[in-house]
């Protein structure tokens, strides 16, 4: 399953990893990362993410809870979510609305507007990765988790 091959992969690393995931990818990520809390993952970069659809987070809500307001995942020391306006699986919104803190930054993710070039390429993962925004959000984590591993 794809749930066990994200599992599998970040179990092998030794050292704190930074997940970065695009449209569905999102999706999986915060479902393995929330099953398996004992995952090294310090941060995470979401793309075009659908997770502002109440569609996906009623199905990744667990027995009790909304998908009004889900968790962040323990580990997380970040997460930022970069979406554009124009991105019709992003809905044209952030996420972090819809998710609570708790995870070990303590807040909730933070949403950046990507700017986009134009609406039929604006889900397109390139656009996400060419843009300064989702490179500075990058640049920003790995500069911390080389600070908090020389701590």
């Amino acid at each position: 399953s794809v749930r066990g091959l994200f599992r599998d992969v970040l179990r092998d690393h030794d050292e704190p990893t930074i997940l970065i995931a695009h449209s569905l990818g999102s999706v999986i990520a915060y479902d393995v990362l929330r099953e398996y809390p004992d995952l090294d993952v310090s941060g995470l970069v979401t793309l075009g993410s659908p997770l502002s659809m109440d569609w996906f987070r009623d199905r990744l809500a667990r027995p009790g809870e909304s998908g009004d307001k889900l968790p962040v995942p323990r580990m997380l020391a970040e997460w930022v979510n970069v979406y554009s306006e124009m991105d019709p699986l992003a809905l044209g919104s952030g996420v972090s609305r819809y998710f609570r803190g708790g995870g070990e930054g303590g807040g909730g993710p933070i949403d950046l507007t990507a700017e986009n070039t134009g609406y039929l390429d604006a889900h397109n993962p390139d656009q996400y990765l060419r843009s300064s925004v989702t490179a500075n959000v990058i640049i920003g984590m790995i500069a911390h988790a080389m600070v908090w591993a020389a701590e």
